[in-house]
C-alpha cells in the first residue's frame, strides 16, 4: 500500500500512485512528484534509491536514473561524489558539464555498439585532440604526450610499432637520434637519419649512403665526400640490420673510411680487399690501390703474382722479377709471365723482359736469337746485341740469326751477313750448305764467273766465251 504525502494531518492510503506522484522511497512507501536529491532506481522503475548500483555499476543518465551504462545520447560520463555515494554521470558534452573536464578516455566497454568516455581534467598518457589515448592513432606524430599530423620542424621522429601487429604504428617526436654506444653513429643502438629527419636502424633503400656517420642520402657527394665503402649486406641472409639491398658509407677518401681499405683504380669504391675484377694490390705508406692492370701506375706498372705457400697474391711491382724461371717477361700490359711463347704474335723477348712480336732493327738489341728444344720446337725467342754461337748469321731485313743464309738472302757477306748478292765487287763462292760464300777472288778451281752477279763456276756455260786475262 502506498500513502500520499500529508494533507492537513491526513494521509490517505492508495493501491497505486498515480502518474504525477509515480515515485516512492521503499523506506517510507509515499508517492512524490521526484526523487528529490536522490535518484531512480532504474529506467523503467518509480523506485527512488539514494545509492545507484544496478548490475554492480553506477552510472546516471537523463541527470538521475541509474543504469549499467551511459546511453548513445550520452556517452561520456564525469565521476562525482555525492555525500557516501560515488557516482558516474552521464552528458552529452564534458566541458559544458565542466569546464576543468576538457578530455575524455574510451572505456573500452565490451557488448555494446557505441562507445563510452570518462571526462577527465587531463590525460594520464598522450592526447589526440580532446581524446586520452595510449598510443596514437596510425601514422600520427608523438610530441609532448600530443598526437599530431607532423612533428615540429626542429624535431625528429621515430616509428614505433606494435609488436603484436606491425600494421599498427605511430611516430615518437624526439631531439635527436641515438648516436650510439661510441657516439659516432656505430654502436649497436645507433641509429641513422633520413631526409625527412626520421631516426633508423638502417638506411632506406632509396637513401642508401651514409654521410657524417649517419645521415642517409640517396648518393655521395663532394660535400660528404665521393668515396664509397659497400658495407652491407654481409651475408645472405637478410636481417633489419642486414638488408637485402647495399648500403655505403661515404667519405673524402678510401683512408678517412678505414686504414684497411684499398681504392679500386680509376672509381670512388673502396674495398676491404682487391675483387678478381681489381686483384693488383699496391701500397705506399697508407695510400693502397687495387689495379686491373698495374700499368697504369706510374711508379710500379707491372703485374706480378706471387706464391707465398698456399696463397697467391697479386700485387704491382716497379719491374718483373729478373731470375731466369720466375715471371721475368711482359706483354704490352706488363703482366708478369714466364716466357713469352704463351703469346701467339708477341712471342719474342726483348732485353728488359718485354714481349714484342719483332726485335726493333734500330735499337742495339736487334738481333733475334731462336734457341730450340732438342725435337727442333721452339724454346725461346729473345732480342739481344749479338747472335749465339752457332747461329751467328743474319739479314739485314729482319736481322734473324741463324746457321745458315737461306735463298733468296743466300750471299753471305764477312762470314754473317745473309744478302740476295754479294757486294763491294766481291765474288760469290758455292759451298756445300747452297751458300754464296762472298770473297775478293774466286776460289780454284770455281774461276770463271758472270759479271752481274760475279758467281764463281768451273766453266762458262755452254755457247759462252771467257776472256783471257794477259
Amino acid at each position: 500500500m502506498f500513502s500520499l504525502e500529508a494533507v492537513n494531518n491526513h494521509q490517505p492510503c492508495i493501491v497505486e500512485c498515480p502518474d504525477k506522484l509515480k515515485y516512492y522511497y521503499e523506506s517510507d512507501n509515499i508517492c512524490k512528484p521526484d526523487c528529490g536529491s536522490g535518484f531512480i532506481e532504474g529506467v523503467n522503475s518509480e523506485k527512488c534509491t539514494n545509492i545507484c548500483n544496478v548490475n554492480g555499476k553506477t552510472y546516471v543518465i537523463n541527470g538521475n536514473v541509474c543504469s549499467d551504462k551511459c546511453t548513445k545520447e550520452e556517452p561520456f560520463f564525469i565521476q562525482k561524489t555525492i555525500g557516501a555515494n560515488t557516482i558516474f554521470k552521464c552528458i552529452s558534452n564534458c566541458e559544458k558539464e565542466d569546464a576543468t573536464y576538457q578530455f575524455y578516455q574510451d572505456k573500452n566497454i565490451a557488448n555494446i555498439d557505441y562507445k563510452i568516455y570518462e571526462c577527465l581534467p587531463s590525460c594520464p598518457d598522450k592526447e589526440y585532440g580532446k581524446e586520452c589515448v595510449e598510443t596514437c592513432p596510425n601514422g600520427l606524430y608523438e610530441e609532448n604526450k600530443k598526437c599530431k599530423p607532423n612533428c615540429s620542424n626542429n624535431l625528429y621522429f621515430r616509428k614505433i610499432t606494435d609488436i603484436e601487429n606491425a600494421d599498427n604504428y605511430y611516430y615518437e617526436c624526439i631531439s635527436s637520434c641515438n648516436s650510439g654506444s661510441s657516439g659516432s653513429g656505430s654502436g649497436s643502438d645507433s641509429e641513422y637519419i633520413t631526409s625527412t629527419r626520421e631516426c633508423v636502424g638502417i638506411c632506406p633503400e632509396h637513401e642508401n649512403y651514409i654521410v657524417n656517420g649517419n645521415e642517409c642520402k640517396n648518393m655521395c657527394s663532394f660535400e660528404y665526400g665521393e668515396y664509397y665503402v659497400k658495407i652491407s649486406p654481409t651475408s645472405t641472409e637478410p636481417s633489419d640490420s642486414n638488408p637485402s639491398y647495399p648500403i655505403y658509407k661515404c667519405g673524402k677518401s678510401c683512408q678517412e673510411l678505414g686504414n684497411n681499405y684499398y681504392n679500386l683504380y680509376g672509381t670512388k669504391e673502396c674495398s676491404e680487399t682487391c675483387p678478381d675484377s681489381y686483384k693488383y694490390e699496391y701500397t705506399n705508406g697508407n695510400e693502397k690501390i687495387c689495379y686491373s692492370l698495374c700499368l697504369y701506375n706510374e711508379l710500379s706498372p707491372f703485374s706480378e703474382t706471387k706464391i707465398e705457400g698456399s696463397t697467391t697474391k697479386y700485387i704491382c711491382s716497379p719491374n718483373c722479377p729478373n731470375s731466369e724461371g720466375s715471371d721475368k717477361n711482359f706483354g704490352e700490359d706488363k703482366v708478369c709471365i714466364k716466357g713469352c711463347n704463351s703469346f701467339n704474335i708477341n712471342n719474342i723477348e726483348n732485353k728488359d723482359g718485354a714481349c714484342v712480336n719483332k726485335c726493333d732493327i734500330n735499337s742495339q738489341n736487334k738481333f733475334l736469337n731462336i734457341v730450340e728444344n732438342d725435337n727442333n720446337t721452339i724454346k725461346k725467342r729473345y732480342c739481344d746485341n749479338i747472335c749465339i754461337e752457332g747461329k751467328t748469321k743474319y739479314s739485314t731485313s729482319d736481322y734473324i740469326c741463324t746457321d745458315k743464309c737461306k735463298e733468296p738472302f743466300n750471299y753471305v757477306i764477312d762470314n754473317e751477313i745473309c744478302s740476295d748478292k754479294c757486294q763491294n765487287g766481291q765474288f760469290a763462292n758455292l759451298n756445300l750448305d747452297n751458300e754464296y760464300i762472298c770473297k775478293n777472288s774466286c776460289d780454284s778451281p770455281n774461276t770463271y764467273y758472270y759479271d752481274d752477279k760475279k758467281i764463281c763456276q768451273k766453266e762458262c756455260n755452254t755457247g759462252h766465251y771467257n776472256i783471257e786475262n794477259k
